[in-house]
């Protein structure tokens, strides 16, 4: 059960007060429908909301190809899976890619965050 202390109620304008720090906390999510076609609106989120953590659906990356979130997204941690890697293992790809999920933190939150 919340202490009344800690209880937030109304509007707050993004503002989270738990009674002991305030802070403004952006979480964004999408649907990339494709890394490729996704990235490029994720650079200009980044450049003009700043978020503190992005979730991602259907990037559909393979697992060799994970490490583009880092090479992209410097100021972020990754935290991810692809759902490619059976398709990856039984040999060439055939059809379309699909799935994976990934998770962005910003990297200044790592020392506060336990997974």
């Amino acid at each position: 059960m919340m202490s009344d202390d800690n209880y937030v109620s109304g509007d707050t304008n993004g503002l989270i007060d738990c009674g002991f720090i305030e802070s403004n906390f952006c979480v964004d999510s999408y649907n990339m429908h494709c890394y490729n076609q996704g990235s490029c609106l994720i650079r200009d989120v980044i450049c003009y909301r700043a978020p503190d953590v992005i979730m991602f659906q259907e990037h559909w990356l393979t697992p060799h190809n994970m490490s583009r979130f880092d090479k992209d997204f410097p100021n972020y941690h990754l935290f991810g899976s692809s759902s490619m890697e059976l398709s990856v293992e039984e040999g060439p790809l055939i059809g379309r890619p699909f799935g994976g999920t990934a998770v962005l933190v910003k990297n200044e939150l790592l020392s506060v965050l336990s997974a």
